[in-house]
């Protein structure tokens, strides 16, 4: 029983290793020159989003068609002919009975749609000023992370998404003072990334600061993160911003595609 025990905790710890890499070949590290970086003429149009690919997190270049979340077997003409709105950032959360398909167009209408499997039954389930950014699992339910920063301007909510007689539904849990971005855990820990601010989600819907941020990163449009060791690394426009020792004495790294 000793042995097994013994290689099991082998198989964990070369797996663990295994996920705690990160391929940043194609970046240099630079200085975070926000003069720069805030109105740039074209660098901040790249955004680059962080990926797990067998248990190496990658960097690909995001681009404002591109789908986030999980995938789904239907092309973009498909969609635009079965959805009033299809502009905007489109989010997809695989669930047991089809999929949640939402668009974000920013001031602009946006939408959530429900879509079955076989691509025949679909209906919009928010109204047009629920702008989602991330879809995720917590305390065994669905919610979404929804908001905007506009013209100064900015505001957002946590919300629930649940089927209630077969037919999805969603209702408000909490608001935020600014737009929550992007949802990323850290084993059974849940942080948001908001405009200004990494927030820690605790189990009774209690949320505390955990890092503030030493520029206004919510202009990059954080869209991916992960924790490798001790650091934190978000995918964002203009390039990958790590922080380093993510609990303790923070140091904060700017990469550049070169």
């Amino acid at each position: 029983m000793g042995k097994i025990k013994f290689i099991f905790f082998l198989f964990l710890l070369q797996n663990t290793i295994l996920a705690q890499t990160i391929d940043l070949s194609d970046f240099v590290i630079d200085s975070i020159q926000l003069d720069k970086r805030i109105y740039p003429s074209g660098n901040i149009r790249k955004s680059w989003q962080l990926y797990d690919e067998n248990s190496i997190i990658k960097v690909k270049e995001l681009r404002q068609w591109m789908s986030r979340g999980d995938s789904i077997p239907y092309s973009k003409d498909f969609l635009s002919k079965k959805f009033e709105l299809t502009a905007g950032k489109r989010t997809v959360k695989k669930v047991d009975n089809g999929y949640l398909i939402a668009y974000n167009h920013g001031e602009f209408r946006s939408a959530l749609y429900y879509l079955s499997f076989d691509g025949q039954q679909s209906y919009n389930i928010t109204p047009a000023n629920i702008r989602i950014n991330d879809f995720f699992e917590f305390n065994s339910k669905l919610y979404a992370i929804e908001g905007i920063n506009h013209l100064g301007g900015e505001q957002g909510s946590l919300i629930e998404i649940y089927l209630d007689k077969n037919v999805w539904n969603y209702r408000l849990i909490l608001n935020f003072d600014e737009e929550p971005e992007k949802v990323f855990r850290r084993g059974k820990e849940t942080f948001i990334i908001t405009t200004n601010y990494i927030l820690k989600l605790e189990p009774n819907f209690r949320l505390s600061k955990f890092i503030k941020s030493p520029f206004r990163w919510g202009i990059f449009g954080p869209n991916s993160a992960f924790i490798i060791k001790k650091d934190l690394y978000i995918g964002m426009n203009g390039g990958i911003l790590k922080i380093e020792n993510f609990e303790k004495k923070l140091r904060y790294i700017w990469y550049n595609h070169k």
